[in-house]
């Protein structure tokens, strides 16, 4: 016979189990186990732990709310998952980390553990709460062919939050987690904003990935100390600065370690756009270079679509057909019914089971390199002594592009000089005449593969969500019936496995938790701009 105890605390008088919301301000008590007379400590999520050895309790929302934000939704989550019982108190349960939620077989977009987060935090009385609730359900349940999605008039106290519950929690979304920016309007705090959420694929990737090889060679080859000046490719990586806070594509930065001129620059910003708003990613970069005006080079890359990306509609041929596959095509299931000819060109359209799933129109490349004066990058300047216009496909035509690559190495190759007077000799590195060294062609070749993994990820997402998604009844297919009624929690974690555990109907009839349930976030409404 196995029990669990836990502390007598979390019962009022009347000997009830408090609200979720008086349990979230107490740091959980350890759970232990009763076997064969011998007290076993169980686990606890890793948060408890350094919460006991800290002898404090977790902190509160409005002291830490990133640690509360991870340590509340996960506990939660997992909770959720393993509870099966209404005379254990949730938080005496022994818990599971939130690897176990991800391995859930029912895991994905799961109502119950995400209507709970949102309304964990709505509860928290921030002024924002209703309009991050609003922007999450959007988020969380927006359509597969969306690509990026804007939200205006947004003060950055929302942000804020929206980022933390989307970067700190296993909170499912129907195309993978987003990349979020924050354009402010204004220098004030309570100034509004704009937020633009993206889902990159594979195609929006290449240019930068490609780039990233190249500025990595050419740095390689320059001769300076490169344990003492540290030059990075970033991928992805968030920039903020006062009231904005952007991610690019790609950035470069130049650090000194050593030395009078220890420093940190920003002399490379890149970003891509894959049909999407050209707008919205302009505004984008002029926010970024507004940012960090040491910036000398700026690479925008547009690729465009011969038709905006639609999945196949229901009942279609396309739909019939595919409907048919007991589980989602691997790749290369996918791959090999490609249709039409077997050459892997860029020029030929992605067609599987009569449906265009991908056909690229054009890529194109703008560069804007400083000049040697002082000031910063003009994004609206299209002068030819400063922009530079190629074309990568379906006509190569990449020379400009290339010419001003090599004199944005240059500049960059300034600030280099600048960092490593005082340290060491910069003579060699003053003489040195870095070319940026990419090749086109194979750009071109890996946009080929890009295309088809972009186009499997764009099949999965919609078999997802139409077959086996949040689309189909809440009680009736995210739910398995259960043999585990009247057993115990051992007995019920065993039948699933510990790595694996099933959820139930029984799981949430018997769940000691007051759940509320938001249809809204269900049935949505989405946007797709």
């Amino acid at each position: 016979m196995t029990a669990i105890i836990g502390s007598d605390s979390l019962y009022n008088s009347a000997n009830k189990f408090i609200s979720t919301t008086e349990t979230r301000r107490h740091s959980a008590p350890e759970a232990t186990t009763v076997t064969n007379n011998r007290p076993v400590t169980l686990p606890t999520l890793s948060y408890q732990e350094r919460a006991k050895r800290s002898q404090c309790k977790v902190p509160s929302p409005q002291t830490d709310l990133k640690n509360e934000i991870r340590t509340t939704t996960n506990g939660l989550a997992s909770l959720i998952v393993k509870s099966t019982t209404p005379t254990i108190p949730i938080t005496t349960c022994a818990i599971p980390t939130a690897s176990a939620v991800r391995k859930s077989k029912c895991r994905t977009h799961h109502p119950l553990i995400t209507n709970d987060i949102i309304q964990h935090y709505t509860d928290l009385g921030h002024p924002s709460s209703d309009l991050c609730r609003e922007l999450l359900q959007k988020v969380i349940r927006v359509n597969p062919d969306t690509r990026c999605m804007d939200f205006k008039d947004v003060d950055k106290v929302a942000f804020d939050l929206v980022s933390c519950i989307i970067e700190e929690t296993e909170i499912s979304f129907t195309i993978g987690k987003p990349r979020l920016t924050y354009i402010p309007l204004g220098h004030s705090t309570t100034s509004k904003g704009v937020i633009i959420v993206e889902w990159p694929s594979a195609v929006h990737e290449v240019p930068f990935d490609e780039m990233n090889k190249a500025f990595t060679m050419a740095f390689y080859g320059l001769p300076y100390d490169q344990d003492i000046i540290l030059t990075t490719v970033h991928m992805n990586l968030s920039l903020k600065s006062g009231l904005t806070s952007i991610t690019p594509d790609m950035s470069i930065s130049f650090t000194a370690t050593e030395g009078p001129h220890q420093t940190a620059l920003i002399p490379f910003i890149g970003e891509c756009t894959f049909s999407q708003d050209e707008d919205k990613l302009f505004q984008k970069l002029i926010s970024e270079v507004a940012a960090h005006l040491e910036v000398v080079l700026v690479v925008m890359v547009i690729i465009k679509e011969e038709h905006p990306y639609h999945s196949p509609a229901p009942h279609s041929p396309a739909w019939e057909t595919l409907r048919k596959d007991a589980e989602y095509l691997s790749f290369d299931d996918f791959v090999t019914k490609i249709e039409g000819s077997h050459d892997h060109m860029l020029s030929h359209p992605v067609v599987v089971a009569g449906h265009m799933w991908c056909k690229i129109a054009f890529i194109e490349y703008q560069v804007w390199v400083r000049a040697d004066r002082d000031e910063p990058i003009d994004l609206e300047n299209h002068n030819a002594e400063c922009m530079a216009t190629g074309s990568l496909f379906p006509d190569m035509n990449m020379d400009a592009v290339q010419a001003r690559m090599n004199e944005g190495l240059q500049q960059m190759k300034k600030y280099l000089i600048n960092m490593c007077r005082g340290i060491f000799s910069t003579s060699e590195l003053e003489k040195a005449n870095p070319i940026f060294p990419i090749h086109w062609k194979r750009c071109i070749k890996a946009f080929i593969a890009a295309a088809e993994l972009t186009v499997h990820q764009c099949y999965l997402d919609w078999f997802q969500d139409s077959f086996r998604g949040t689309k189909h009844p809440f009680d009736e297919t995210n739910y398995v019936e259960d043999d585990c009624e009247g057993s115990s929690v051992d007995d019920c974690a065993d039948a699933g496995g510990d790595d694996a555990p099933i959820l139930t109907r029984t799981h949430f009839k018997n769940l000691p938790i007051a759940v509320t349930t938001l249809p809204s976030l269900v049935n949505g409404s989405q946007s797709s701009k």
